[in-house]
C-alpha cells in the first residue's frame, strides 16, 4: 500500500470511528468506499486504486462501537504540557518519531514493572546514552508527560550537577503541587548532610523523578568526579519508590550496576521517512536528493533537523533547533542566514554542524592508534559488523577488539559494542581527509568480511554490501561481476529490487565501463515489467545519449560503435 493512500485511508477511518454507534468493521468499509468515490471524481483517475483491498481488520472478540454517546464528556484533569522543561523538549506524541520500544522500557524501569525487574533487577534509575542529537532528551520529555499525568513530582537539573540545585528544583515542584509538609522539610534542610539524607528519604518514600540532563558536562576526560559519583550512586541505591533518569552522551562508569543503561541508536529507515514528512525543507527535495540524504545522514534526528534548517535559510521546525543551528554556525564561522546554499552545500553543512555538535574531532584525537583504526574500519560498512567476523578478518584477538569496541561505545562513536555500527553521517565525515588508497583498502577488507560470512551459503544482503564496498574501493570489474550475479538473481525474484539495484550500479560504474550498459538494460527491463512506460522511455533516451557521447569521443572504438547500434535498436 502506498504511503499516501494509507495515510488517507487512516484519516477517513478515524473520522468514521467517532460516529455514534459506528463499529470498527463498518468504519473500515466506509473508509474504503470514500477512497473509491474520491478516485471517481472528475479530474482524477477513473479507476480506484488497487490498494482498497489491502487494509484488513483482525478481531479477537466481538466487533462493537468505540464511542458511547450517552456518557457525559469529562474535561482533562491536567493542563497540556509546555514545549520545554528546562533543556528538555516536550514533544507531542505525533512529534516524537520512533523510540516506542525505548519509551516502554524506560517507563517500565520507572514503574518497577515486573517485566523489567525480572530481566534487569530492581534498579534505582536509568542512564540514557547516545551520540549528541540522537533524541535522549526528547525521549525523556515524553516520559515526563506520562509521569506528570500519573502524579509524579519531577525535578530537572541540566548540565552541571549539584545537590543544592536538585533540592531547589524539588522544592519548586512540591510547592507547585501544594505539598506544604514536604516543601517545609526541604526548606529546613540547609546543609549538605541534611539535604542528602532528606533526598534519600524522599526517593525511598515518594513518587519523585530526578532528571539529570546533559550529564556529560560533569565528566572530565570522560571520568566523573568521585564525590559526585558517590552521591549519585547513593541516591540511586536509595531510590525504591522514586527514580532517577540521567542523560549523557558518554557512558558513566561510576553508575554501572546501580542504574540501567539504555543506549539510543539511529532511527530505522521507516522512522526516518516519517521524520522526513515533518521537515518542510526535505519535502522540496527530488527523489535522487532524498536518496543522498538517506545514504549520508540516515536516521540521525538532529542532523536531519539541521539539514532542514539549512535548506530553509536557518529556520528549523522549533526554537531549540534554530538556536542550535545558529550557535553551531557561529562556532564554525558560517553565515546562518545565507540563502544561496545549494542542496549539496546544505547537506555537507549539516554534517559539519553535526560533527561540531558532538565534538567529533576532539573525540577522535583521544583515541589510541588501534582503536582509531577500528573505528575507521567499521565506519566503511553500512551494515553492523560482528566483532568475531572482524577479529578473523584482521587477525586481531577478540579480547582486544572488545576492549576497543567498549571504548568507542562509551564515547558514542559506536551505537553499540557488538555488532558495531557507526552513524552514516559520522562515517562520511570520517572519510574526509583519509588517503584514497587507505580508504580503498578498508573497503576491500569490509567486502571480504561480508563474503567470508557466507561459508555455507551467502546472504543476499551481505553480497550486496560487499558489492557496494568494492564499488567504493573502485574495484570496478570485481564489483560489476558480483553485481551481474545479483541482477540475475533479482531478475527471477523482484522487479522492484532489480530496478533499484541496477540503477545504483549503472550510476556508480564509470561511463566507459563495459558492464554499465548491461545494468542500464536490467533497470529498463524491471521498469517496463512494473508498468513504468514513460520512465522507461526516458531511460532509453539516456542510454542512446550516453552511447552517442562515447562513440563521438572515441570514433575508432569498435565496441562503442556496436553499443551505439544496439542502443538505436
Amino acid at each position: 500500500m502506498r504511503d499516501d493512500y494509507a495515510t488517507d485511508v487512516a484519516a477517513v477511518l478515524y473520522v468514521e470511528l467517532t460516529r455514534e454507534h459506528a463499529d470498527v468493521s463498518m468504519a473500515l468499509a466506509r473508509a474504503r468506499q470514500t477512497m473509491a468515490e474520491r478516485a471517481r471524481r472528475p479530474g482524477t483517475d477513473a479507476r480506484p486504486a488497487a490498494e482498497w483491498a489491502t487494509a484488513a481488520l483482525l478481531l479477537r472478540g466481538t466487533d462493537s462501537a468505540l464511542i458511547e454517546p450517552t456518557v457525559e464528556l469529562q474535561p482533562l484533569s491536567r493542563a497540556t504540557p509546555g514545549v520545554t522543561a528546562g533543556s528538555i523538549p516536550r514533544l507531542g506524541a505525533a512529534d516524537l518519531i520512533g523510540r516506542r520500544p525505548e519509551l516502554r522500557r524506560l517507563m517500565r524501569a520507572m514503574r518497577a514493572d515486573p517485566r523489567f525487574t525480572r530481566e534487569h533487577g530492581s534498579l534505582g534509575g536509568v542512564v540514557i546514552t547516545g551520540t549528541g542529537g540522537v533524541g535522549k532528551s526528547a525521549l525523556v520529555g515524553r516520559a515526563i508527560d506520562r509521569l506528570e499525568a500519573s502524579g509524579w513530582v519531577l525535578a530537572i537539573v541540566s548540565g552541571r550537577w549539584s545537590l543544592a540545585a536538585t533540592m531547589q528544583q524539588l522544592l519548586a515542584a512540591y510547592t507547585a503541587n501544594g505539598n506544604v509538609e514536604r516543601a517545609g522539610q526541604l526548606r529546613a534542610a540547609t546543609d549538605d548532610e541534611s539535604q542528602s539524607a532528606l533526598l534519600r528519604l524522599l526517593l525511598g518514600h515518594d513518587r519523585i523523578a530526578l532528571i539529570f540532563d546533559d550529564f556529560e558536562q560533569n565528566l572530565v576526560d570522560h571520568k566523573l568526579d568521585p564525590l559526585i559519583g558517590n552521591q549519585i550512586a547513593d541516591l540511586l541505591t536509595s531510590a525504591t519508590i522514586g527514580r532517577i533518569i540521567v542523560t549523557s552522551r558518554y557512558a558513566v562508569p561510576a553508575l554501572v550496576g546501580v542504574a540501567h543503561r539504555l543506549t539510543l541508536g539511529s532511527l530505522s529507515s521507516a522512522e526516518a521517512r516519517r521524520l522526513y514528512l515533518r521537515l518542510p525543507g526535505l519535502g522540496r527535495l527530488s527523489p535522487a536528493q532524498m536518496g543522498d540524504v538517506a545514504r549520508l545522514i540516515g536516521g540521525h534526528p538532529r542532523v536531519l533537523e539541521l539539514l532542514d534548517a539549512a535548506l530553509r535559510d536557518g529556520t528549523g521546525r522549533h526554537a531549540l533547533i534554530n538556536r542550535k543551528f545558529r550557535a553551531l554556525a557561529d562556532q564554525l564561522g558560517i553565515d546562518p542566514d545565507d540563502d544561496g546554499r545549494s542542496f549539496d552545500e546544505s547537506l555537507q553543512l549539516s554534517i559539519e554542524l553535526g560533527a561540531a555538535d558532538i565534538v567529533l574531532d576532539e573525540l577522535i584525537d583521544r583515541l589510541d592508534g588501534t582503536t582509531r583504526e577500528t573505528l575507521f574500519q567499521v565506519a566503511v560498512s553500512s551494515l553492523p559488523v560482528e566483532l568475531l567476523d572482524l577479529s578473523a578478518e584482521l587477525d586481531v584477538p577478540i579480547a582486544d577488539l572488545r576492549r576497543r569496541a567498549k571504548r568507542l561505545t562509551d564515547l558514542s562513536l559506536f551505537t553499540e559494542a557488538n555488532p558495531a555500527w557507526v552513524h552514516r553521517w559520522i562515517a562520511d565525515r570520517l572519510r574526509d581527509g583519509q588517503p584514497a588508497d587507505t580508504h580503498a583498502g578498508r573497503c576491500r577488507v569490509a567486502a571480504h568480511l561480508r563474503l567470508a560470512r557466507g561459508a555455507g551459503g551467502h546472504d543476499l544482503v551481505d553480497i550486496v554490501e560487499a558489492t557496494r564496498n568494492l564499488l567504493e574501493a573502485h574495484d570496478w570489474d570485481d564489483a560489476a561481476e558480483m553485481g551481474r550475479q545479483i541482477a540475475e538473481f533479482l531478475e527471477q525474484t523482484s522487479n522492484m529490487q532489480l530496478a533499484a539495484f541496477a540503477a545504483e550500479m549503472a550510476s556508480t560504474l564509470p561511463p566507459e565501463h563495459a558492464y554499465r550498459t548491461g545494468f542500464q538494460h536490467y533497470e529498463l527491463q524491471a521498469v517496463v515489467a512494473l508498468g513504468g512506460t514513460s520512465m522507461a522511455v526516458d531511460r532509453y533516451r539516456q542510454i542512446v545519449a550516453d552511447a552517442e557521447a562515447l562513440a563521438a569521443a572515441e570514433p575508432n572504438r569498435a565496441d562503442y560503435q556496436r553499443d551505439l547500434s544496439v542502443s538505436y535498436n
